[in-house]
């Protein structure tokens, strides 16, 4: 029953469109243009960079969000923490591309200032979980049971 209210917290989480959210908020229908997909990217060539790398950092939110919320729930520190760490791996990758094409619109200075920030933030995550990281290469991590009859899932 755990892992489908994992599953249903998810897929909530899931459900929150970023670049519909801030289409609204310029009153526009993200759907209603450019590509038709209410992406980063139609995100990006619609509002701009701007808008582009809010709807990129709010979309890798929303992972970190389901796992706080499932924390939170159940209390427990789930060896399944590889994604969130992806996640903020994956945005500063995609950080220091935009960046690098010139999509923030700013001097070189305050961008690497960003890309500091960005990295801090990753390597504070990666820090954080590094007793999970070391239990997961070691194969040591503890598995997620499905119920109290102790059977692994």
């Amino acid at each position: 029953m755990e892992r489908l209210i994992c599953l249903a917290i998810g897929y909530i989480c899931g459900l929150f469109q970023t670049s519909y959210i801030i289409g609204r908020l310029h009153k526009t229908d993200i759907r209603e243009h450019g590509s038709g997909n209410a992406g980063t990217t139609n995100a990006l060539r619609t509002f701009g960079k701007k808008a582009g790398a809010i709807t990129l950092l709010c979309d890798c939110l929303k992972c970190v969000v389901a796992i706080w919320i499932v924390k939170v729930l159940f209390g427990k520190d789930y060896g399944e923490i590889l994604p969130l760490l992806s996640a903020y791996v994956a945005a500063f990758i995609c950080m220091v591309i935009l960046g690098q094409m010139g999509s923030y619109g700013m001097d070189a200075p305050h961008t690497m200032e960003l890309y500091g920030v960005m990295a801090a933030l990753t390597l504070l995550a990666l820090f954080r979980h590094r007793a999970n990281i070391r239990r997961l290469l070691a194969g040591t991590e503890n598995k997620i049971f499905l119920g109290k009859t102790g059977k692994k899932g």
